[in-house]
């Protein structure tokens, strides 16, 4: 039994501050790996609205493109308030709209899903009909633009 005993009597265990510190460093590793963690969850839940947002873009940018040219006004009204939520059921949340004009101080005017008389000379808009269109699609989650895509097309 004393043998023992003089064998913990050599022995030196850690000080207080040392588990302190320890304890601390160990903690702000972990906090340091929670947050990375909250971070790559956000930016995975970012991605997955942008590739949902990119999809529907490009789905309704082919349909619009496979419509009639109309030359009379040159707007496409593809997807009405009403025929929104039946286009989107797989999508809840996410709204399409086009950029269909330009006020005289330069903001956008956001309506339904426009086509608009486009002179490529000038890349501005054309007070007639001269065989192409711009569609500028925006898609929104919530409030939020998530992504706008522009296409043009052609009177063929």
């Amino acid at each position: 039994m004393n043998s023992i005993i003089k064998s913990f009597k050599g022995e030196r265990g850690f000080t207080l501050i040392e588990v302190i510190v320890a304890m601390a460093i160990v903690a702000a590793v972990i906090v340091i790996f929670l947050v990375a963690m909250a971070t790559v969850g956000k930016a995975v839940l970012i991605a997955q609205e942008r590739t949902t947002a990119e999809s529907i873009a490009r789905s309704v940018m082919e349909s619009v493109k496979q419509m009639a040219y109309y030359s009379d006004d040159g707007s496409y009204i593809y997807i009405s308030e009403e025929d929104t939520d039946d286009f989107l059921v797989d999508h809840p949340g996410f709204n399409i709209c086009s950029i269909s004009d330009w006020d005289d101080e330069g903001n956008t005017i956001i309506n339904g899903v426009t086509g608009v008389n486009w002179d490529l000379d000038s890349s501005d808009v054309a007070g007639i009909d001269n065989g192409i269109q711009r569609i500028e699609l925006v898609i929104k989650h919530g409030d939020n633009e998530v992504l706008t895509l522009e296409g043009y097309k052609v009177d063929r």
